[in-house]
C-alpha cells in the first residue's frame, strides 16, 4: 500500500519520552494507509532497538493501515550547519521528510504527544474535501514540563477568525496572527519540490509553514489533539509580549530573507509598517534573551536581528537603527506601500 499521511516523528536522546508519544500515535484510529517515521540524531541511547523490536510487536502488526514504522538515522555535521545557516532540528526533520511517501505529513516532536483518537483521520478528511488548500491547522494544547497530564491547557490560537473550517490565506496568517503551533498542522506533502535545494537544513517548521502557504491556503479544524511540552527556557516563557511581538513582527522580514524569489509576497502580505515601527522604538533590545539565543541572533542576516542581540550598540549600529526608524516613519506618514518603498525599507533593515 502507499501511505496516506506520513507522521514524521524527531528524536535526540529522548527513548522515554518517544514510548510516550508513539503509544500517542498508534491509538489514532486511522482509516487509510500511513506511515511513522521516526529521525534520530541523537546517541545510542536504545532508540533504534526500541523501534525496531516496536515494529515487530503485536500491536504494530495488527494495525492494517500502518503500511510501515520505522527508525532512520540522521548524521549531524555541525560544520555543515554553520556554513548552511541551518539548525540541528531543521537537518534532522529535513531527513524524516526525505523518506516520506505520504499524499500528506505531519510532523511531531518526540516529547510531544496526542490526545484523543481522531486528530489524524479528521485533519485528512478535511484536506481531501479542500483541495485548494495546502494545509489544515487544529488548535494546540500545552504542557508544562514536570506536570502531570491532568495539567494540560489549550495554547495559541486565540482568534475569532478561527471556526471550524474557516479558511485563511498567507496575508490573513501574517495580518492577524493566526500561525498557532507548526506541529498542528497536515500539509498536503509538494513532492515536486528540492527542498534540499529551497530549504536545505533550514527545513525548520516555520519555514515549512510559510512555503507551503504560498501555493494555497490553510483550513481550520476546530479539534485539539495535539499536546506541546513547553519548557521555562522557551521563547514563549523567557520573552515579554512586546518582545515576542517584535518577533513575530520581523517574520515577514524573515521570510523575505529566505525565500528570495518570493519576496515581494511576503513584504507586502506581512508588512505593518506602523506596527513595526511602533515596537521598535520601544523595544531597542530583547534584555531577556538567553546567551544561546543572543548568539543565534547575532549570526543573523537581518540587520535588524543582530542588533537586538547586541548588549551594547555601536555608533554605526545605532545610526543605522536611527536610519531604519526615519524609513518606516516615512512610510508611515505618507502611506507608502509600493514595491519601491518596500524595497528601501528591506534593504535599510536586513
Amino acid at each position: 500500500m502507499n501511505p496516506e499521511i506520513s507522521i514524521l516523528i524527531l528524536t535526540h536522546n529522548q527513548k522515554c519520552l518517544l514510548e510516550r508519544c508513539l503509544d500517542s500515535i498508534l491509538n489514532q484510529i486511522i482509516n487509510v494507509p500511513y506511515e511513522i517515521i521516526i529521525s534520530d540524531d541523537g546517541i545510542d541511547d536504545g532508540t533504534k532497538e526500541f523501534v525496531q523490536k516496536l515494529a515487530c510487536s503485536k500491536r504494530v502488526l495488527s494495525l492494517s493501515n500502518l503500511v510501515e514504522l520505522k527508525h532512520v538515522y540522521c548524521d549531524l555535521d555541525e560544520s555543515i550547519l554553520l556554513k548552511n545557516g541551518g539548525t540541528r532540528i531543521g537537518r534532522n526533520r529535513l531527513n524524516a521528510f526525505l523518506h516520506a511517501q505520504g499524499k500528506y505529513f505531519v510532523n511531531v516532536d518526540a516529547d510531544d504527544f496526542l490526545v484523543g483518537t481522531e486528530l489524524y483521520q479528521k485533519e485528512y478528511e478535511l484536506l481531501e474535501s479542500h483541495p485548494e488548500c495546502s494545509m489544515v491547522q487544529t488548535r494546540l494544547l500545552m504542557l508544562n514540563e514536570g506536570e502531570d497530564i491532568d495539567k494540560i491547557y489549550d495554547g495559541r490560537p486565540f482568534s475569532e477568525k478561527l471556526i471550524s473550517e474557516a479558511v485563511f490565506s498567507l496575508e490573513d496568517v501574517l495580518h492577524y496572527g493566526l500561525i498557532g503551533q507548526h506541529q498542528t498542522y497536515m500539509y498536503r506533502r509538494r513532492p515536486q519540490d528540492d527542498f534540499v535545494r529551497i530549504l536545505g537544513y533550514g527545513f525548520d517548521d516555520i519555514n515549512i509553514t510559510y512555503y507551503h502557504l504560498q501555493y494555497g491556503p490553510a483550513v481550520f479544524l476546530d479539534l485539539a489533539g495535539y499536546v506541546w511540552m513547553q519548557y521555562p527556557k522557551s521563547d514563549s516563557h523567557s520573552l515579554g509580549v512586546d518582545e515576542q511581538r517584535i518577533k513575530y513582527s520581523l517574520i515577514p522580514l524573515s521570510l523575505a530573507v529566505r525565500f528570495k524569489d518570493s519576496r515581494d509576497v511576503f513584504l507586502s502580505a506581512g508588512v505593518d509598517v506602523k506596527y513595526l515601527l511602533r515596537k521598535l522604538i520601544r523595544s531597542p533590545k530583547y534584555p531577556k534573551l538567553s546567551d544561546g539565543k543572543r548568539k543565534a541572533m547575532s549570526m543573523s542576516k537581518m540587520f535588524i536581528m543582530r542588533f537586538f542581540s547586541e548588549k551594547r550598540h555601536s555608533f554605526y549600529s545605532w545610526s543605522r537603527y536611527i536610519i531604519c526608524l526615519v524609513i518606516l516613519l516615512v512610510m508611515w506618514l505618507f502611506r507608502l506601500k509600493s514595491k519601491f518603498w518596500l524595497d528601501i525599507m528591506y534593504r535599510a533593515l536586513v
